[in-house]
């Protein structure tokens, strides 16, 4: 059954567009009630999103939740360890852009209940993560022009286990991520690292050029690797590094430096090849080194 929830984002609702996380506890120690919400999403919920004093947007949720440590993008407003662990889920907008005033605009949500506003209608302060009544629901996606008949309905068809093969942890409860969502997201968090630069070539191209490419298999990655799975990614370009990556003809030795096949190909490819040899990796340092590692002792053909 389609759940239905509030989120309130303040600051947050431009800067980590395309997610929800929150942390398990809070700077007391104390189990934070958004946490536990947060647990109980899965794929085809809705999220209204409402920045301070509007409602912004509605999205749909496309994964089951995820134990991952802090994103960067949540950096700003940090509590507890570097490595905070919470719930990450990645969502998919419907509709964007609204101006609806929850002061003035939704008298049909109760105040001072189990939802996001206190009984003077602002914006409760112990959480940020609210189940709704599907009632006032209807009433929101009424006013966002959407109706709850026309949502998508979330198929597995449309997902991929990114964990098959594995034994599966608690953090395999992201198997079902849409593709093309979670590589938005982790594209966007090297982004904000790495600017638009290959990884392995050093070209400046555009954002459409570049993917997030998986440095190591999630599948074959430990616990604390999944919890920090942004770490086993990088930037990397569609124009030949990507494929000369996963095909095993490129890997990056210990030192951080491209390594090429010893294998004789055409000569236009050798001399590709030859071209990236001994450029330093941009994503190769203490936190990727491991991953590195594992693709040049699996996937490179030497």
């Amino acid at each position: 059954m389609r759940q239905y929830w509030w989120a309130t984002q303040s600051d947050n609702y431009s800067r980590v567009g395309g997610t929800l996380w929150t942390n398990f506890f809070n700077s007391r120690g104390a189990r934070r009630s958004s946490s536990a919400a947060l647990a109980r999403t899965k794929p085809g919920d809705i999220v209204f999103h409402c920045e301070k004093r509007f409602i912004r947007a509605v999205s749909e949720v496309v994964s089951e939740p995820a134990v991952v440590y802090r994103p960067k993008a949540y950096m700003e407003k940090r509590s507890g360890s570097d490595n905070d662990e919470g719930y990450l889920v990645l969502v998919d907008p419907l509709k964007t852009d609204l101006q609806i005033d929850r002061r003035t605009d939704i008298p049909f949500i109760e105040s001072d209940g189990s939802g996001p506003l206190n009984i003077n209608r602002g914006l409760k302060r112990e959480g940020f993560f609210y189940p709704l009544p599907e009632s006032s629901a209807g009433e929101l996606l009424r006013m966002a022009g959407l109706e709850i008949s026309e949502l998508p309905k979330a198929s597995a068809d449309e997902y991929l286990e990114p964990f098959s093969g594995a034994g599966l942890t608690e953090t395999d409860r992201i198997g079902l991520a849409k593709r093309r969502v979670e590589q938005r997201y982790l594209r966007s968090a090297l982004l904000e690292d790495d600017a638009t630069q290959c990884a392995m070539c050093h070209r400046g191209l555009p954002e459409d050029l570049l993917v997030a490419g998986h440095i190591k298999p999630r599948w074959a990655c430990t616990e604390d690797e999944r919890k920090d799975f942004t770490s086993a990614a990088m930037l990397i370009c569609l124009i030949g590094c990507d494929s000369f990556y996963e095909r095993g003809m490129i890997a990056v030795d210990d030192a951080g430096e491209v390594v090429r096949t010893s294998h004789s190909t055409t000569s236009e490819l050798d001399s590709l090849l030859d071209s990236l040899t001994g450029n330093k990796c941009l994503r190769h340092d203490s936190r990727t080194a491991a991953h590195f590692r594992w693709h040049y002792d699996n996937a490179f053909m030497e």
